[in-house]
């Protein structure tokens, strides 16, 4: 059964056209994750939106 639905989902992926592509899904990647992290370390008196781009400025 997981064969099947590996399969079925690796028939919509593609792969990046070249390394600047990878790049900048990987950077954007980690910069989300980085703020999804930040959000959920916050004290409780700041602000998630200016605690969220914070975060994502700093993987930059």
């Amino acid at each position: 059964m997981r064969i099947i639905l590996i399969l079925l989902i690796s028939g919509y992926l593609y792969p990046q056209r070249n390394d600047s592509q990878a790049t900048f899904y990987n950077v954007g990647s980690k910069a989300i994750i980085g703020g999804v992290g930040a959000l959920i370390n916050k004290k409780p008196n700041e602000k998630g939106s200016k605690v969220f781009s914070k975060a994502c400025i700093k993987v930059l």
